[in-house]
Parts: structure tokens; sequence; C-alpha cells
């Protein structure tokens, strides 16, 4: 188990799951869209995860979904970096 918001709200991952690699240095974000995806350097823990923007919270801020884990949070746009394909 990854994490646990309720009892109806938990995300797993399989044991033999494969994620990409994310570089620790990204191409800066640029034009940032609700809905896409990006790498979001998560507080806790200072590293790069794949994130999708939730919602728009004003001041340079995106509500975010760490999509590897569930995490969510809300991140400056300089936390914010570009994909790579």
């Amino acid at each position: 188990m990854l994490e646990i918001l309720n009892a109806s709200e938990f995300y797993l991952e399989p044991e033999n799951a494969k994620r990409p690699k994310i570089p620790q240095n990204p191409k800066p974000a640029g034009q940032v869209e609700v809905g896409g995806l990006y790498v979001g350097k998560f507080t806790d823990d200072d590293t790069y995860y794949r994130a999708r923007i939730l919602r728009d919270a004003g001041g340079n801020k995106y509500h975010v979904i760490y999509i590897d884990f569930g995490n969510v949070e809300t991140i400056h746009k300089d936390r914010l970096g570009v994909l790579p394909e």
C-alpha cells in the first residue's frame, strides 16, 4: 500500500510495477495547463515525481496529484518541470 486517504480512498501498487525514471533536473514547466502531466518536486523529500495538475491555486501555485503514489499537495510553479517523453 502506498497511501491511505480514508477508508474508501487508498492507493496500491503491484509488487512488480515499473515506474519510469524521472530526471531530477527537469526543464522548467513553462506554460502550465490544468489536466496536464508534468514532474513535480514533492515537498516531503524534494524529489521529482510524475504529477497531474488538478487545479490552478492562484499565485503561480498549482494543486497536483502525484500519479504514481496518490499524494496530493499544492506547489509553486518553480517546483514543476517538463515530463520527458
